[in-house]
């Protein structure tokens, strides 16, 4: 719930940013000047149209990405009705969905070949009702620049973390609605902490023939691979089954933030337009 709360909050602020700064007190205007331009009658109020956000310089992005160069890292959480500890996101392939920002940068290098393949070549002369308005000055294609940065946050509706992380990086504008997204992402996962993979390791190694401890590997454990402690008890097991005693008498996990390089396709969005009814 928590989650799904941020998510909301999320979408209403940057859906108040997309429409412009609507709150500000509009100028009043002259009367003298209003009477010149043949409109208005004294002491009418005009309204003023919003500001909206500058589209050439910054866009509301979302998309998909992965993180595919890392530490791979496997993300526990507590079974209660097992009293053992269930892996929930094993390595770092995981797909994700991307909610941020992109700001556009002012470099033109590389996007030339962009420009032409939608607008044609310079030397061609085309008449002015012909052409498109992606191509006109102020359009999309018009002086392109394809490059960009952004930044996001990660969401994993499939693992148990709902809000997976944050990731910043660049992008590079293949066409007005999609840019190729490489960055340095930071993801928090919930590892077995440092003494509760020592206590685990010491009880393995010390009965290597009492199930459930048989199916696990002592050196496994204590380097924390990924998967090694998928369904490891957090109760002690003797030659008669389960006991009361508890293995670690702390918490057995610890949030471990895993850094690495990410992928990912993003989509420019316009939410402003997007839950504004239309007129």
């Amino acid at each position: 719930m928590k989650s799904l709360a941020f998510v909301l909050f999320l979408i209403t602020t940057v859906n108040l940013l997309a429409q412009g700064d609507a709150g500000a007190p509009a100028a009043q205007p002259n009367n003298s000047a209003r009477s010149a331009e043949g409109g208005g009658q004294p002491g009418e109020a005009k309204a003023e149209t919003p500001a909206a956000v500058d589209a050439s310089a910054f866009h509301l992005l979302t998309g998909v990405g992965a993180r595919l160069a890392g530490v791979e890292s496997t993300s526990y959480k507590l079974n209660d009705s097992s009293d053992a500890l269930s892996a929930t996101n094993v390595g770092k392939k995981t797909p994700e969905i991307l909610l941020g920002g992109g700001f556009i940068l002012p470099m033109r290098k590389g996007g030339g070949w962009i420009e032409r393949s939608y607008c044609g070549k310079g030397g061609v002369k085309t008449p002015p009702d012909q052409v498109p308005d992606d191509c006109k000055p102020g359009g999309a294609y018009k002086n392109y620049r394809p490059y960009e940065a952004f930044v996001s946050i990660r969401f994993s509706p499939a693992t148990d973390q709902t809000l997976n992380g944050f990731v910043a990086g660049g992008g590079y504008r293949i066409t007005k609605y999609l840019s190729f997204l490489v960055g340095y992402s930071v993801t928090p996962v919930e590892e077995p902490s440092p003494g509760f993979r020592t206590a685990a390791s010491q009880i393995v190694a010390a009965n290597p023939t009492v199930t459930p401890y048989s199916r696990y590997n002592a050196s496994d454990l204590l380097k924390n691979k990924p998967g090694a402690f998928d369904g490891f008890p957090l109760f002690v097991y003797d030659a008669n089954g389960v006991t009361t005693t508890k293995l670690f008498l702390s918490s057995p996990t610890v949030t471990h933030h895993r850094s690495g390089i990410y992928f990912g396709i993003g989509i420019p969005v316009n939410l402003g337009k997007l839950f504004t009814p239309a007129k």
